[in-house]
């Protein structure tokens, strides 16, 4: 029964609908291995799912006490040994899996706004890595959003007005780290336009969000990273980006919470996706139909990958119900307090949140 149940799976593309529909699985109800195609065979179909992929996978890392170098004298040696601390980050796996019929998909391909593409194929491409795009900034603003009610990564009690010191005390919380001026910020356009108009009227009297020439931006993003290439991130079709302080880029993310701003250092989130075959970015099918041969077309898109926080540990689970699926947290999953916690120290955090208050 189990290879059937799988063979019936796999052979109709981990979808639903089509796995409801499907011969095979008509064939195991007559043979009365399910009782019926509603229920059972969906349940059946989740949990197939859930057995191929797991909850969260541990990465591991190594931390040594700091201890005085030995420079030929006992006495200038620290007693201590030096002790390997093994750290362990509980990361969160994320599995999607999405099909559109290509009927109601089509017009928005064919009238996408600013796409060079002729052709369909590369018109449903772009559709696509859009899509994906906005399904992981969308993660990262539930995430963000998480962090700002968890107090490892806030500041006690909201800023009434945003200042420059109240950023500094934010990044010295990163130690060194954090006084090089290597982090981005993020933060949505009710927060930005709040403190603009703050600046303008006086109740902040310092100019911490400004505009800058995105020429001039990038030419700074290059030397900044040595010519390294990150540059060509920050290409934006804007004539200016707004920035902190002169410097520091801002990100307009509309997901973010009001009041909410991130601090994130290059590199705040890990991103992996698997390679496996069952694992595409664009897939299209076409259903013939028997006798006159019409079907309906599809475009899908599955993957498994996580996108987590640097330096943080994932705390939910299926096991305590905080999340209700092990392939995968939703975005208000995401966006609960103490999702996440400090893996180590808050030094080993790649975000912070500095909050202030709205009007």
């Amino acid at each position: 029964m189990l290879k059937a149940l799988i063979d019936a799976i796999m052979n109709n593309k981990w979808r639903a609908d089509v796995f409801l529909k499907s011969t095979a699985l008509l064939t195991l109800i007559r043979n009365e291995l399910i009782v019926s195609d509603g229920g059972d065979a969906r349940t059946i179909l989740e949990a197939m799912n859930e057995t191929n992929i797991q909850e969260t996978i541990d990465i591991g890392g190594i931390k040594y006490d700091d201890a005085e170098p030995n420079i030929g004298d006992a006495t200038d040696t620290k007693a201590t040994a030096l002790t390997a601390q093994a750290l362990t980050m509980k990361v969160k796996t994320q599995w999607r899996n999405q099909w559109w019929l290509l009927t109601n998909f089509s017009k928005v391909v064919y009238n996408k706004a600013g796409s060079a593409s002729t052709s369909i194929e590369e018109k449903l491409v772009e559709a696509i890595g859009e899509l994906w795009s906005f399904f992981f900034q969308q993660a990262m603003a539930a995430t963000i959003n998480g962090l700002a009610l968890t107090a490892d990564f806030i500041n006690a009690n909201p800023i009434v007005n945003a200042s420059g010191a109240g950023m500094l005390e934010r990044l010295s919380k990163w130690g060194v780290a954090g006084l090089m001026n290597n982090y981005y910020i993020a933060m949505n356009t009710t927060t930005l336009i709040d403190i603009v108009q703050k600046q303008k009227a006086g109740t902040i009297n310092e100019t911490l969000i400004s505009k800058i020439d995105n020429t001039l931006m990038q030419t700074l993003l290059v030397m900044a990273n040595g010519g390294s290439g990150l540059e060509s991130e920050n290409k934006i079709n804007a004539p200016f980006q707004w920035v902190w302080e002169g410097v520091t880029p801002i990100y307009i993310n509309n997901d973010i919470k009001d009041g909410t701003i991130a601090l994130m250092k290059r590199g705040a989130f890990i991103f992996s996706q698997s390679n496996k075959e069952d694992i595409k970015a664009l897939i299209y099918e076409k259903e013939e139909r028997e006798g006159t041969g019409a079907g309906n077309s599809y475009v899908g898109s599955r993957g498994l990958y996580v996108l987590h926080p640097q330096g943080t540990t994932f705390k939910l689970s299926t096991a305590d119900g905080t999340i209700a699926k092990k392939q995968g947290a939703t975005n208000a999953e995401l966006g609960k307090a103490d999702a996440y916690g400090i893996l180590d120290t808050v030094e080993r955090s790649y975000i912070l949140i500095y909050k202030v208050k709205i009007g």
